[in-house]
């Protein structure tokens, strides 16, 4: 679903990670990254654990999380804003557009 999301956005620059590994690697391998959307369930372990690190980390990169799971309160362990799945990918567009221009400027 992400993927098909920013495949409608071409002016923002993406990196797609397959699981909790890549995720990993993508931030350890580029610091310019400036906004993360990040799915709570990933193979190989939780989006959760990578935001709740990031946090301890004192990593400042906007995250907005996606996820089924409501269980969760997402913004106290560091995100920026929650989507709840389904999503509309309108909706996850403009937090997109309103957090990148929050980093170019």
């Amino acid at each position: 679903m992400l993927q098909i999301a920013f495949n409608a956005m071409p002016q923002h620059e993406t990196i797609f990670s397959e699981n909790l590994q890549d995720s990993k690697h993508a931030l350890e391998d580029d610091s310019d990254i400036g906004l993360i959307v990040l799915d709570d369930y990933l193979p190989y372990g939780l989006g959760s654990d990578l935001l709740q690190q990031l946090t301890h980390d004192g990593n400042t990169t906007k995250v907005i999380v996606t996820s089924a799971n409501t269980d969760t309160d997402f913004i106290a362990i560091g995100a920026d804003e929650f989507i709840s799945k389904p999503y509309r990918v309108n909706h996850l567009k403009q937090l997109v557009d309103k957090y990148s221009q929050d980093i170019n400027t």
